[in-house]
């Protein structure tokens, strides 16, 4: 995962998880602060990281305490107090789940036969 300007000048890489894990679908959070991605090697599983960072490795990220079996998608709240996400309990189908910021008590949005994904929050201004 990199950095750079609008432009696309000063890349930086600030994620090199090797070519044995895939780091992908990286936000920002509200503040500004940390990068939420995915990373997959046989399961997906997310990671928190500070901005700007040094380089890191799969031992040394820093692991969001949810524990799930298939977590993929996460998107911030607008206000940074949630987290909106598909996942996969159980060896269920993927459905779509909100979480508090600290890890506690997930939330089930769907509940269906097939499979849901790629969440996003609703924009918190009215529309038109």
């Amino acid at each position: 995962i990199w950095l750079m300007s609008a432009t696309g000048e000063n890349p930086l890489q600030i994620i090199r998880s090797g070519s044995e894990l895939s780091d992908y679908l990286p936000t920002w959070s509200p503040d500004g602060n940390t990068i939420l991605f995915n990373q997959r090697h046989l399961n997906a599983r997310p990671y928190v990281m500070s901005v700007p960072a040094d380089d890191r490795t799969d031992e040394q990220g820093d692991s969001f305490p949810i524990n799930i079996v298939q977590i993929e998608d996460l998107d911030y709240s607008p206000d940074g107090m949630w987290l909106l996400y598909e996942g996969q309990d159980n060896g269920e189908n993927k459905d779509i789940l909100y979480i508090p910021i600290n890890g506690n008590q997930k939330i089930r949005l769907t509940s269906d036969d097939r499979f849901d994904f790629d969440p996003a929050w609703r924009p918190a201004a009215p529309f038109p």
